[in-house]
């Protein structure tokens, strides 16, 4: 598909590097929970906060991007997040305390919210609606590399200390910041949709809203549940952390199958077989039937669940942008209610491993993903009743 001179793989490469950088921020706890809960004292529900911080700054940094992205252009609205990513990323290396590791945790949340919807926003721009799925694909793609480097990050400072890994993630987002100066400015637009027919209801992104909170709800919930199950059967640290580390690879090497998956074989679909390979999957995860069997479930559901969030994200753009909101808005609305999602999911994950135990908790999440399934699988079959099917692929995708 041929692009603007903005669309070539230099470019592509850049704005991959950024999420990568910030995806490996995000992942790199995931791995190192137990060893920050004995480090700061912390019980499974301090855990829980401290695994959703993130994701409540993202909310937070996402809704403050579109403010911004009125006013500067989307490379320096990079740039500015990601500097503020090195430093609070900096500041967590060396926090001695749980209350300044978590504060500065929050900040990188709302630093990684800002270049997430600054660069996303940026990229989409430059795909043709049918390809969407594509492009979300190719996003999370280079976002998955850097959750390949989270729990490797994690994973080597079970051995070494946060201090020395976490300085390595801040020099990359300093990296990543200094290689956007070298890209031209994009021009600042206004928030204009593409030029496709306005809904009268705006239900349909709601809906679809709704299902990427339930998704981030759930990989709160796997990234949470999963060290603790692991090391809870025992399973060394370091082995929660390469379970992790190999979930992360299968999602690079999947991703833009799955994006391309989205696109033609509709969204609506692809987000309905997500939710039931979920809601299969979870209740014996949360078993803890071996370390193989419970490390192949983490493997599963992560999949599952980037299959999942990338066909509703596909949809919530497009019928956000048919229901009248601009492009940025709907690309910060996707990161902020996957954010509050996956807030809720590790808050609930934390007080649910420490009330009801493993096996209740992932159940629970189990029964909600066969909710949402049900309620997926009835919403495709009114899209392929109501939509002539001239117009069906659009509304699909």
């Amino acid at each position: 598909m041929a692009l603007p001179p903005e669309g070539s793989k230099g470019f592509l490469v850049i704005l991959g590097f950024a999420f990568a950088v910030e995806g490996a921020l995000y992942s790199a706890v995931t791995p190192i929970l137990p060893l920050l809960s004995r480090q700061f004292d912390m019980s499974d529900t301090q855990a829980g906060i401290m695994l959703s911080s993130y994701s409540a700054g993202l909310i937070a940094g996402s809704l403050l991007c579109v403010l911004v992205l009125r006013r500067i252009n989307a490379r320096n609205a990079a740039i500015s997040a990601l500097t503020l990513l090195a430093l609070s990323s900096l500041a967590f290396a060396w926090a001695g305390s749980y209350d300044t590791a978590l504060t500065t945790r929050l900040v990188q949340g709302i630093a990684g919210g800002a270049t997430w919807t600054a660069c996303i926003s940026w990229l989409l721009r430059l795909w043709p609606n049918e390809k969407r799925g594509e492009a979300l694909g190719l996003a999370m793609g280079p976002a998955v590399v850097g959750t390949v480097a989270g729990p490797a990050i994690g994973t080597v400072a079970v051995e070494s200390g946060v201090g020395i890994p976490y300085t390595v993630v801040a020099v990359l987002c300093g990296g990543a910041a200094a290689w956007l100066l070298r890209m031209p400015r994009p021009s600042i637009k206004t928030d204009a949709t593409r030029a496709v027919t306005a809904a009268k209801s705006k239900a349909p992104a709601m809906f679809w809203a709704l299902v990427a909170t339930v998704s981030g709800a759930l990989i709160g919930l796997v990234n949470l549940a999963g060290p603790m199950i692991l090391v809870g059967i025992g399973a060394a640290e370091r082995t929660a952390g390469i379970v992790f580390v190999i979930a992360a690879i299968a999602t690079v090497i999947a991703s833009r199958f799955l994006g391309r998956m989205v696109d033609r074989k509709g969204a609506a679909r692809t987000a309905a077989f997500g939710l039931l390979v979920m809601s299969v999957a979870l209740p014996p995860f949360g078993a803890g039937s071996g370390i193989y069997v419970t490390g192949a479930l983490v493997v599963v559901l992560i999949l599952a669940n980037n299959l999942c969030y990338i066909s509703a994200g596909t949809l919530l753009t497009h019928e956000g942008e048919r229901a009248g909101w601009s492009l940025s808005f709907v690309t910060a609305l996707t990161a902020t209610v996957w954010g509050i999602g996956e807030t809720a999911g590790a808050l609930l994950a934390g007080i649910g491993l420490d009330r009801l135990g493993a096996l209740r908790t992932t159940a629970g999440g189990g029964v909600i993903a066969a909710s949402i399934f049900a309620a997926v699988t009835v919403a495709a079959v009114l899209i392929g009743r109501t939509v002539q099917p001239s117009q069906k692929s659009s509304i699909d995708h």
